[in-house]
């Protein structure tokens, strides 16, 4: 069951799959992240390996960017960072929501 399911643009993070903005999706369950992204396959990240969850701003002249960051150990062990860009109207709305997940992903791994 999902706690958290937004739309997101993939920006890098998933090993052997290129840094590229491509549509998908951002399941969070009590097992884990989920991140369907268009033309490739499921990719999911258990709990137990996720480090850090964190909301980065960019700043580019006059347009804020916000990005959702997720640092994980991979099934090699090698550290990752999975970075995508929720999908919503507005940078404040995509601010608290990224928020609203880095609280979900935190309150899950001190389970």
């Amino acid at each position: 069951m999902a706690i958290l399911k937004n739309k997101v643009i993939y920006y890098s993070g998933i090993p052997g799959y290129p840094a590229e903005q491509r549509p998908g999706k951002l399941i969070l369950t009590k097992e884990g992240i989920e991140c369907k992204v268009r033309g490739f396959p499921l990719y999911s990240i258990p709990l137990s390996k996720i480090s850090k969850a964190s909301v980065v701003k960019d700043y580019i002249h006059t347009w804020i960017k916000v990005f959702l960051t997720i640092d994980y150990q991979d099934e090699k062990n090698v550290s990752q960072t999975l970075k995508v860009r929720i999908r919503a109207f507005g940078w404040p709305k995509v601010l608290k929501i990224s928020e609203k997940w880095v609280e979900e992903i935190y309150r899950l791994i001190k389970k």
